[in-house]
């Protein structure tokens, strides 16, 4: 709500979902680019539920952790059940050569 002298901005918005695997990375990712913050626990969240209504989401999986590689077309394919726009990333680099990635 605006006060009576301020003028109010609309700001074009528009909802951004992150998926994955627990344990990689998702919510350290988001507080570390909201606060700047770096955030050590581990939450649990268990739906999809929450992907309705997304314009854009991020897949994210661990680059040490080969099964959250292999999650990836499951959760892709949830996403893509809610008409998201998808971007895959990992929370680390990966290796050099793509090729013996997860070998």
């Amino acid at each position: 709500m605006a006060l009576p002298n301020q003028q109010t901005v609309d700001y074009p918005s528009f909802k951004l979902v992150i998926v994955g695997d627990g344990g990689t990375g998702k919510t350290t990712f988001v507080k570390r680019h909201l606060t700047g913050e770096f955030e050590k626990k581990y939450e649990h969240f268990g739906t999809l539920a929450f992907c309705i209504h997304g314009q854009c989401a991020i897949i994210m999986f661990d680059v040490t952790a080969r099964l959250t590689y292999k999650n990836v077309p499951t959760w892709h394919r949830d996403l893509c059940r809610h008409e998201n726009e998808l971007i895959q990333a990992s929370n680390q680099p990966l290796p050099d050569d793509d090729d013996d990635a997860f070998e």
